[in-house]
């Protein structure tokens, strides 16, 4: 257990660097020029710690890497690597050294060994360092695609950095790996190629890169081998007549435009392209140089031209060939993957063995120490429930013996308590008869109150029904004299005018409701009639709408001024009918 804690504590350290180096780190992707400033600006020998040196030599040759400044010695990424080699803790620098140690030796020319260091760094990176891993698959295709024309290797190497470049978000890797990708699809797979070749195009668009313009010559060449001359033509002109100047150096994109005007049936067209193609830069530009020779002297003619252009392009593309031929670096990840793989079986054993032994000894302590621990705890434990149920018992008798001394006096007061619940007992039922004789009465009131209100009402809509069944008549033309003439008659016809009986029944209803309301209004207040009226129908809760019926009033608004008038009469101030019944209902107003 000790061993298994010394472990994990002395591998969970991290070491902390100079703050410039690790601002140069965060800027080494988005900002390499502002990254090779800061760390150029950082005095190797004033750093404090190794660690801080190897950190700066790592950090100097990446940041010159990405810049695209030549190499001319790798001493600074050697001592960085000689010195992660040897320092546990640091697997990620450690396969970043690697990477860039062969990027300098690819630079250096000497690709087997860059081969070698690539392998190396692939092997060492954590399973989750998917951006190291994405790079590095990148540089073994890159390294394949300039030293070994075998294009499957090529497409395996793409491929595998294909997830790890997406899983990092990595645009400026992803639009080479997708175009590369098109490109050497163009030759089996042309939908595929078009697919990955549209892909690069719009992730360079998306980033306004130029980056993009090579994969529109690889597309412009996709067309062109698939025979759709015109498309390719188009797209590569477009690009030679639009380009900026200091672009203008693709070569491709002058080759597949001079072809497709060739092949449309206009050789003078490609003749006049053919002499704005800048001169070749390379060994391929040079065949593809070439080969336009040839076919411009074939639409011509020259037979004898075309066949000493042809030749000179298919020895370039022999000499391409052999090259990838001789180049040992299939061997090479051979050779690594097979060392690596008995390297790890062999480890793999060895580890498997150490690590059962290590954890069938740290089982059997821990075991050994669990059980002494669960016997002393069980026999505390048993000592300390005798002593709790001994006091527990003694407690509990001491307690039943007051319980009981309670029990026999409580027995005496509850006979004392018993004669007088009887007593009060016969009272409450007196009480209760009392109470529901009176509650019986109040329903039998409020019965009465509300047959007599219903009935009144009732009455007061039959009669409004009775006057207003047919008005048919009102609804012809009529002359103007007629017309007013008939308009009072109408207006006698739809007044309402109740009849005694109404008022009688409502002035009962509300002192019956009400406790005497409508008689004391009347009796203390000099009200006239039609005021009268309207406090009775305001109390009884009749509409605005029909007790403007009732009173022969212009609208409805008209009511409530009355109210507030009538309200003012009453009390001497503006009030709300309710308060006044609840200040009559409390007695205020006797």
């Amino acid at each position: 257990m000790a061993l298994l804690v010394t472990v994990v504590t002395g591998c969970g350290g991290m070491r902390r660097h100079d703050a410039r180096l690790a601002a140069a780190d965060s800027l080494m992707q988005s900002d390499p020029d502002s990254a090779l400033a800061i760390v150029e600006g950082v005095c190797r020998d004033s750093l404090a710690s190794e660690g801080d040196r190897a950190y700066r030599d790592l950090l100097l040759t990446q940041a010159r890497y990405r810049c695209y400044i030549p190499a001319s010695s790798d001493s600074d990424i050697s001592r960085a690597l000689a010195w992660y080699r040897v320092h546990d803790g640091e697997r990620e620098k450690l396969t970043r050294a690697l990477i860039y140690k062969g990027a300098v030796m690819e630079e250096l020319s000497h690709p087997d060994s860059a081969m070698l260091y690539y392998k190396q760094a692939e092997a060492t990176a954590a399973p989750d360092d998917y951006f190291n891993l994405g790079y590095v698959n990148l540089r073994i295709a890159v390294l394949y695609q300039l030293f070994f024309t075998n294009d499957s290797a090529v497409m395996f190497r793409l491929r595998s950095a294909q997830p790890y470049l997406i899983a990092t978000r990595d645009t400026i890797h992803l639009i080479y790996t997708y175009g590369t990708i098109g490109a050497y699809s163009s030759g089996n797979n042309k939908d595929t190629a078009r697919l990955y070749l549209k892909k690069a195009i719009d992730l360079a668009d998306a980033i306004h890169s130029h980056e993009g313009l090579q994969y529109q010559s690889k597309l412009a060449g996709t067309y062109f081998y698939e025979e759709r001359y015109q498309q390719a033509l188009d797209l590569a002109m477009g690009i030679v007549r639009n380009k900026k100047r200091d672009l203008c150096n693709e070569h491709q994109f002058y080759y597949y435009a001079a072809l497709s005007y060739i092949y449309l049936n206009h050789p003078d067209s490609a003749r006049w392209l053919f002499q704005q193609i800048p001169p070749p830069s390379n060994i391929v530009d040079s065949m593809n140089h070439f080969q336009l020779l040839a076919d411009l002297a074939k639409a011509d003619g020259h037979i004898q031209d075309y066949s000493r252009f042809i030749k000179t392009a298919n020895d370039i593309n022999s000499r391409l060939l052999e090259d990838g031929k001789n180049s040992q670096l299939p061997a090479i990840e051979s050779s690594f993957d097979s060392h690596q793989l008995k390297n790890e079986v062999e480890g793999r054993s060895n580890t498997r063995l150490l690590f059962v032994i290590l954890v069938a000894l740290a089982l059997l302590a821990l075991m050994t120490l669990l059980a002494k621990i669960i016997l002393n705890r069980r026999a505390i434990a048993y000592q300390r429930d005798l002593d709790m149920a001994r006091a527990e018992i003694e407690k509990t008798i001491g307690e039943y013996e007051d319980r009981i001394s309670e029990i026999e006096s409580s027995l005496d007061k509850q006979r004392l308590l018993l004669d007088e619940k009887d007593k009060t007992i016969k009272k409450v039922a007196k009480e209760n008869d009392k109470l529901i004789s009176r509650q019986t009465e109040i329903n039998r009131q409020i019965s009465r109150i509300v047959r007599k209100r219903l009935a009144a009402i009732n009455e007061i809509y039959s009669d409004i029904r009775l006057r207003t069944a047919d008005n048919t008549a009102y609804k012809q033309s009529v002359p103007l004299i007629s017309l007013i003439k008939g308009w009072n008659e109408k207006k006698q016809l739809y007044m309402i005018t109740p009849k005694e009986s109404f008022w009688k029944d409502l002035h009962q209803s509300i002192d019956d409701e009400y406790h005497g309301l409508a008689s004391f209004v009347k009796n203390k207040y000099s009200l006239k009639v039609r005021e009268f009226q309207l406090f009775l129908l305001l109390s009884a809760k009749i509409s605005p709408q029909i007790i403007k019926l009732f009173m022969d009033f212009s609208n409805p608004t008209t009511v409530s001024n009355y109210k507030r008038k009538l309200m003012k009469n009453l009390t001497g101030h503006e009030m709300k009918l309710e308060d006044f019944i609840q200040d009559y209902l409390d007695g205020k107003l006797n």
